[in-house]
């Protein structure tokens, strides 16, 4: 299969098991074999998980962040009366909400 076709395949499984609260596809990093990883299903209790989640929690902080960026560019490039620019600006507002919730939280 190539890689391609394992991506799509893994992200297929994983939004099919998204939809589980039961189950996930987690990525653990193979030692002494940087950016490779092995690919298992686990429970929310398993140990390895829980490093998983972390991991991931702090990539998607961190793509939220850089979507806020790109937002508030596209904020002063739009004009807020055309409906390109009030989509732009609700979709700032909640981004900037949601990082700013999880900012208390820490």
């Amino acid at each position: 299969m190539s890689e391609t076709g394992f991506r799509e395949s893994l992200r297929r499984l994983q939004m099919t098991l998204g939809e589980s609260e039961d189950f996930n596809v987690i990525s653990i990093p193979i030692p002494g074999r940087a950016g490779t990883c092995r690919y298992r299903i686990a429970t929310a209790m398993d140990a390895d998980a829980q490093a998983f989640y972390d991991k991931e929690t702090k990539y998607v902080i961190s793509r939220v962040q850089k979507i806020q960026a790109v937002l508030r560019s596209l904020v002063t490039a739009t004009d807020g009366r055309t409906r390109g620019g009030k989509i732009v600006r609700i979709l700032h507002r909640h981004i900037t909400r949601a990082l700013e919730d999880i900012a208390d939280v820490h």
